[in-house]
């Protein structure tokens, strides 16, 4: 079982990928969890989606929101596990590598402003 890793710009997803994550964040927080509220939101086409795939299967999600959208501070949100997939370390892995991804990303925005005020 090989677990593969993807990380887009909402913006950049394909309708199949759109669709995919659509469909498990609706398995996994309207029919398990049977939450009430929206689950796509105004914050989808600035966040980036990292979710995890196995033969093809979206079989993990979460989003990324930058600084400024829902938070003062970039944040992680919408996390998710098809049932039959949990308690293998894949929402492990997806939460560190957006952490991963964030601090990466903060470093070179941090690095930017310190270069540009040189």
């Amino acid at each position: 079982m090989e677990i593969v890793y993807h990380i887009k710009p909402f913006a950049e997803l394909s309708v199949g990928e759109l669709h995919a994550a659509a469909s498990l964040r609706e398995r996994v927080f309207y029919l398990e969890q049977h939450v009430t509220t929206l689950d796509a939101d105004e914050k989808d086409p600035f966040s980036l989606f990292l979710w995890a795939e196995c033969e093809g299967q979206t079989v993990g999600f979460l989003r990324m929101i930058p600084r400024g959208i829902a938070y003062a501070e970039p944040s992680i949100g919408r996390v998710c596990v098809a049932r039959t997939y949990r308690r293998r370390g894949i929402c492990r892995e997806m939460v560190s590598r957006a952490i991963g991804y964030i601090v990466s990303v903060e470093d070179a925005v941090e690095a930017i402003k310190k270069k540009l005020a040189e």
